[in-house]
């Protein structure tokens, strides 16, 4: 009752009760499975969480416990990598100018150099630096790999990050 509680980034908690103290409760709560009866929860975006449901449900009958663990530390190392790798991309995307932002959607949606200049109503010269400049900025190697970093940030969705 009337908790509050931070944790530091890095932290790593265990929660120890007796029967009926609601930790069980308090772990659906973090896990999204229940709502709080009242207050707030708030799950950093960078949190991983290693959590084993105590009624075995989901667990797969065939892994021993030690295989059911490693599976889930590899499945919230995955999910951590995803969530850095977001992160990083969208902070080299607030890097980019209102400017280079019109080029690089146009560029995602396959329009040419010559296109985007008459679009923008800019000389060709200048959509090939700003066109440079969002390589660089957003540290891609190719298109295919300016287009993936799109994909894994939802750029091009009506409400992605743009």
């Amino acid at each position: 009752e009337d908790l509050a509680y931070g944790l530091p980034p890095g932290g790593v908690v265990g929660v120890i009760g007796r029967n009926g103290a609601g930790k069980t409760t308090l772990f659906r709560m973090i896990v999204g499975q229940e709502k709080p009866d009242g207050g707030s929860l708030k799950i950093g975006e960078t949190v991983v969480l290693s959590y084993v449901d105590q009624s075995r449900d989901a667990l797969d009958g065939e892994q021993n416990v030690w295989q059911a663990i490693s599976q889930a530390l590899e499945v919230g190392q995955t999910q951590q990598a995803q969530r850095r790798e977001r992160a990083e991309i969208e902070a080299r995307l607030a890097t980019l100018t209102s400017d280079e932002l019109e080029v690089f959607r146009r560029l995602l949606s396959g329009h040419p150099n010559k296109r985007i200049a008459s679009d923008l109503d800019i000389g060709l010269r200048t959509v090939e630096l700003r066109r440079s400049n969002i390589m660089k900025k957003m540290q891609a190697t190719s298109l295919p790999d300016l287009v993936r970093m799109a994909v894994v940030i939802d750029f091009l969705k009506p409400d992605g990050p743009n």
